[in-house]
């Protein structure tokens, strides 16, 4: 019988843990950090914020920048590179991403890139920290208190608990970046394969429902595709093509 041989590092103890690279994850760091606790961010990309970087939300909605705690807005409105009429800002996502690490770097948290959650520790019936796979293997952190910032409770996952599914199925939100951009203004709707289509500039904003009877993550798999084949169909007027999509 062949054997497996799994080689785990132990990555240096920290205080507080957060896990995965939100905006809610980064301001939480900062936070815990001028608190003065030894603060470890775990992202499971490789630039921050996730939503915008890995999840293409590279865009902010009339009156989300005064919602995000002052180091985060200062980042973010540096990287603002431009203003629609209807109040839309767009961020560089090279200059957010430079801003936000920084901020953390200076403030001394420390960062894991490419860090995604295998399994957690347990402490004394309490998680104590967690195993996180990657290029690098599989490193353990150790953590006096681990935050989960992820978007679908990953660590709660992780650890065993229960997943209820919501009664209607799921709502996915998805992102294509297009070729070409819309001209202005920037966001128009349209209807495309029953879907409500966003477009924001070089993105185009959708929701892909998968009803409940959708077995199986290949069903899934088989949806978004004709949902993405049919909403470049509606993006076809003004020349656009897809390049990448990625679920927020």
């Amino acid at each position: 019988m062949p054997v497996l041989a799994v080689v785990l590092r132990a990555a240096r103890p920290t205080g507080i843990l957060v896990n995965e690279g939100t905006w809610r994850g980064c301001a939480l760091a900062l936070a815990f950090r001028r608190l003065g606790f030894e603060t470890t961010l775990a992202a499971s990309g490789t630039s921050l914020p996730h939503e915008a970087l890995s999840g293409l939300r590279l865009w902010l909605e009339p009156g989300e920048l005064e919602r995000l705690p002052e180091p985060l807005r200062a980042a973010a409105l540096a990287a603002v590179k431009e203003r629609t009429p209807d109040g839309e800002l767009r961020l560089h996502a090279a200059r957010l991403a430079r801003g936000v690490e920084d901020l953390l770097l200076d403030a001394g948290v420390r960062l894991a890139y490419n860090a995604r959650p295998a399994a957690v520790l347990a402490r004394n019936g309490r998680i104590g920290g967690v195993v996180y796979g990657g290029k690098f293997g599989l490193i353990a952190i150790e953590a006096a208190c681990v935050v989960d910032a992820s978007l679908d409770a990953r660590i709660a996952r992780v650890a065993g608990c229960t997943a209820v599914e919501p009664p209607r199925g799921l709502r996915p939100t998805y992102i294509l970046h297009l070729r070409d951009a819309v001209p202005a203004p920037a966001s128009v709707d349209a209807e495309g394969a029953g879907q409500r289509l966003t477009r924001h500039g070089h993105l185009a904003e959708f929701v892909l429902e998968l009803p409940h009877s959708v077995p199986g993550p290949l069903a899934g798999a088989l949806a978004l595709a004709s949902a993405q084949r049919e909403v470049l169909a509606a993006c076809r007027g003004s020349g656009a093509g897809s390049s990448r999509a990625a679920p927020t």
